[in-house]
């Protein structure tokens, strides 16, 4: 059910956010403090998330922050950004999912120090990537799925037979009334036929 406070609060919030990232931004960047800017650029995280979420994340951070996560200055992001291609958004932000899996693949540069601990890292995320990869081509390919649509599939058959089975109670006394013992055997054995029948029906999870 819609919480019609939530979003009337949502809608005020979002209303003021506005208000403020119109008037930050009739100044220019260069005349604002450095609270008001990172202000600024929160809003701008915002709005934008809003407006493409598909495109964002829950980790957009500014360089300085992502320095922190890497042990390195918001200087070195910033180089990164400029001359080897590490993914940035707009106005000094980074999503640090994406920065972190290009940090993985271009770790090596400016003589920057490798441990073991790294190169064993990388391995790992290469090998866990291929991995990956496989199975999707596998489920692309009908060689896998999902288990738990399989286990609702056959949960559904199991359901027809036991609901089939119930019915029988009603559906064969009249079928069998007033019939000899051979026909009676004849009636029952079609009605199982037909319930095992669609137990195993031919289908995505069952080719035999």
């Amino acid at each position: 059910m819609l919480d019609i406070k939530a979003v009337q609060n949502r809608i005020l919030d979002l209303t003021e956010s506005l208000r403020e990232y119109v008037e930050l931004s009739r100044k220019s960047r260069t005349k604002l403090s450095r609270a008001a800017r990172k202000r600024l650029s929160a809003i701008e995280a915002e709005l934008e998330s809003i407006l493409e979420p598909q495109e964002r994340s829950s980790f957009v951070y500014d360089g300085e922050n992502i320095g922190k996560f890497f042990g390195v200055s918001a200087r070195t992001v910033r180089r990164w950004a400029q001359t080897k291609g590490c993914p940035k958004l707009q106005h000094g932000l980074y999503d640090l999912k994406a920065v972190h899996e290009w940090w993985l693949e271009n770790i090596r540069g400016d003589g920057e120090q490798q441990s073991p601990e790294i190169e064993d890292a990388k391995l790992e995320y290469w090998k866990w990537k291929a991995k990956r990869e496989k199975i999707s081509v596998q489920r692309l390919r009908g060689e896998l799925f999902e288990r738990r649509e399989v286990a609702q599939q056959w949960a559904l058959r199991v359901g027809e037979v036991t609901a089939g089975l119930s019915m029988l109670k009603d559906r064969l006394p009249p079928l069998v009334e007033g019939k000899p013992r051979s026909e009676v055997a004849a009636v029952v054995e079609e009605e199982v036929r037909l319930i095992r029948e669609a137990y195993a029906r031919r289908g995505k999870y069952c080719g035999a």
